[in-house]
């Protein structure tokens, strides 16, 4: 179960081993933005083998959606994409839903095809799966993928997603991260799980769905930006008005903000102190060298190239922001009002466009029959079981 010399290598897929390829994170390292892509091609199309490969999701009820079911749920979905269902909820799946589950698997592997299965929240849940034999048990012969970026980096971009709404002050919220940021131990990890044959690990790259069907050997159906850092001037707010987001996991608003309000993209304010700064690089830094070993050449010579990973006193320079509440910055705040002001006046009008054409729909006689049989059946008409994934 090591990973071999190079292993990762797009010139190398055709040995990437077993039936499925397990995307576990990082979490921050562009999860969402390949969720989307794969919910909405989910047959990804041919390796350089012939195989056919393509994206499943492992349901919290114990059943596997495949193809257009994906699609549709991530076409409704707040965050628009779908993703498997995480550790404690395979936990609870009982023998009969775990046998379901297998051959539902299997089916979806009955002509050859190679399995694409992704929770970013896999990365940390390890020993979930090393004790519940998981994949094992649903007959997967795992390559795990995993993409890293810097710590520094991902603490960044991890506390603003989590960590400004817990109430800790970032410091102390960081020091709880101390263990989680140790990539290598991470990647050792996995190793060990039941199920894994290998592990692939991974520096994120600027478009992370080309890197990934790279890997895969298969064509990219092209890259988007999903849940993409939202400018200082929104977190400020958020944090002057903590209702709007008012836990770590309350995330919905900023979904709906990236897809309406149109913003520049400033990028996520930074806010990591100097003696923060160092004390992340100094920890990580001997797991780093371990890290680097698991890269292929190419990324090998990334990783040592960007300071990020090994030099502290250059990543200080950058300019800094205070993480504290800050009083609001009249022009930003303006600037943020007009865009929202704009984007209530387009929803405004695609909202007259949609009653407009739904009274029409209620004219035509199709739509009076169905009346009528809703009033004899009050649960109407059957509906397809869509039961969400993930």
């Amino acid at each position: 179960m090591s990973t071999a010399p190079g292993a990762g290598l797009p010139a190398e897929t055709a040995a990437l081993a077993g039936n499925t390829v397990l995307h576990v994170g990082m979490s921050k390292c562009g999860s969402s933005a390949l969720q989307a892509v794969l919910s909405f091609n989910p047959e990804l199309g041919r390796s350089a083998s012939a195989a056919p490969v393509r994206y499943v999701v492992l349901q919290k009820n114990g059943t596997l959606a495949t193809g257009a079911r994906i699609t549709a749920y991530a076409q409704r979905a707040p965050s628009g994409y779908a993703l498997s269902a995480r550790a404690s909820d395979m936990a609870k799946m009982g023998l009969a839903r775990v046998a379901l589950l297998r051959r539902e698997l299997s089916s979806a592997r009955r002509d050859g095809g190679r399995l694409i299965l992704s929770n970013e929240g896999w990365v940390h849940e390890h020993e979930e799966f090393r004790a519940g034999r998981f994949l094992e048990r649903l007959g997967l012969d795992c390559s795990v993928l995993i993409y890293v970026r810097p710590q520094v980096e991902w603490c960044n971009a991890a506390w603003w997603q989590w960590g400004a709404w817990t109430g800790l002050d970032l410091p102390a919220w960081i020091e709880i991260q101390r263990e989680r940021i140790q990539w290598n131990r991470v990647v050792d990890a996995w190793r060990s799980v039941p199920g894994v044959r290998e592990v692939h690990v991974r520096l994120l790259p600027p478009a992370i769905v080309t890197d990934f069907c790279d890997v895969l050997g298969v064509g990219s159906p092209g890259n988007v930006i999903v849940n993409r850092g939202l400018p200082g001037a929104v977190l400020r707010v958020f944090q002057r008005h903590r209702s709007l987001r008012p836990g770590p996991h309350d995330s919905g608003i900023e979904f709906a903000i990236g897809r309406h309000i149109e913003l520049p993209n400033a990028g996520t304010p930074w806010v990591m102190p100097a003696d923060v700064i160092e004390d992340v690089i100094d920890t990580c830094r001997d797991g780093n060298r371990q890290l680097l070993e698991q890269l292929d050449p190419v990324q090998q010579e990334r990783m040592r190239a960007n300071p990020a990973w090994w030099d502290a006193a250059q990543v200080v320079e950058r300019q800094r922001f205070p993480w504290q509440v800050q009083p609001p910055v009249p022009q930003s705040v303006d600037r943020l009002a007009a865009a929202a002001l704009e984007a209530v006046h387009r929803l405004d009008k695609r909202c007259q466009e949609l009653e407009y054409d739904l009274r029409c729909e209620r004219d035509r006689p199709w739509w009076r029959r169905w009346l009528g049989l809703a009033a004899l059946d009050p649960a109407g008409p059957d509906d397809a079981d869509v039961s969400p994934p993930g």
